[in-house]
């Protein structure tokens, strides 16, 4: 996926678990942004950097939190080329 400044996609966690993001950027100057939204409280997570780049975020996140990926800007410089969710043990779905 390539978010863009646009994107609404949201994924929600269908149990506590680990989520793991991994973007690489081709174009110098834009930012990616990872919103963790639980109960209307939002924590942002930012990966930028000045050159073609990469980011990785590994984060727990609670049963119900929507994770949303998005950028600065309206061309498709980052790529995600891997996202995943773990379910914590024990958790249940």
């Amino acid at each position: 996926a390539s978010p863009l400044s646009t994107t609404t996609t949201t994924f929600t966690a269908p149990c506590d678990g680990y989520i793991l993001i991994h973007a690489d950027r081709s174009a110098a100057g834009n930012r990616i942004f990872i919103d963790l939204t639980k109960d209307g409280i939002t924590i942002t997570r930012e990966g930028v950097g000045y050159t073609a780049d990469s980011f990785d975020m590994f984060m727990l996140v609670e049963k119900g939190t929507n994770i949303r990926a998005y950028t600065n800007t309206t061309s498709a410089t980052w790529s995600i080329t891997r996202q995943y969710f773990y379910k914590m043990k024990g958790a249940t779905l």
